[in-house]
Formats: C-alpha cells, structure tokens, sequence
C-alpha cells in the first residue's frame, strides 16, 4: 500500500456550522458536494456523513434514465436534473419517472 495512503473516503467527519439540524438519512450539501447523515446532527456537532453510495432520495416531477447527471436543490429539498443553481449530487442509478416520488442515485459519482 503507498505510503501516502489516508482512507477509502466513503466517509468524513461534517461539522455542522450551518443554522438547521439534520435527521439521519438527510442530505447535507459542504462546499460543492452532497452526503448524507449517517445519524441525527445538530447544529454544532460533529458527525460522520457517507460521501460514497447508492441512496433512495426525493426527485423532481421529472424522468429520469440511468447514468443521468443529477443535482440536489436545497430549496425543494430534492434531486433534479436542472444543473444551473444547484449543487452536483450524482448520477441515477436507476431508471424513475416523473411520478415517482424518489430515485436512486450514486452520490457524488
């Protein structure tokens, strides 16, 4: 193994110095990238999120075919396929269509 070698990176610890708290399973965005919270995090606590994975997360009333890039949008709290003013989440793992309520997605992918 390299010397220089930290961690697989599926994983990091997520200071939360923003005003909401989150619930496990919640997506937080840090800087330009999604996790999601692998347990409850108020605000000012440090808490493990997952970096790398496939998650069941809300949608857009929107088709969405597999490989498709997908972003989250803070403000309805939901993945869609509209990239201008909000941040990169992943790609849908899985077809869904746009009565779905939720798709699957590898996260930061």
């Amino acid at each position: 193994m390299a010397r220089n070698y930290q961690q697989t990176g599926d994983v990091l610890t997520y200071l939360n110095d923003s005003s909401q708290s989150y619930q496990s399973g919640d997506v937080v965005v840090f800087g330009q990238r999604i996790g999601v919270a692998l347990s409850d995090i108020a605000v000012d606590d440090l808490e493990a999120i997952q970096v790398v994975g496939v998650f069941e997360l809300p949608k857009a009333s929107e088709d969405i075919l597999t490989g498709a890039l997908l972003f989250w949008d803070s403000n309805q709290q939901q993945m869609t396929l509209i990239a201008d003013g909000n941040t990169p989440a992943g790609c849908a793992f899985a077809n869904a269509e746009a009565a779905d309520a939720y798709v699957d997605i590898k996260i930061n992918a």
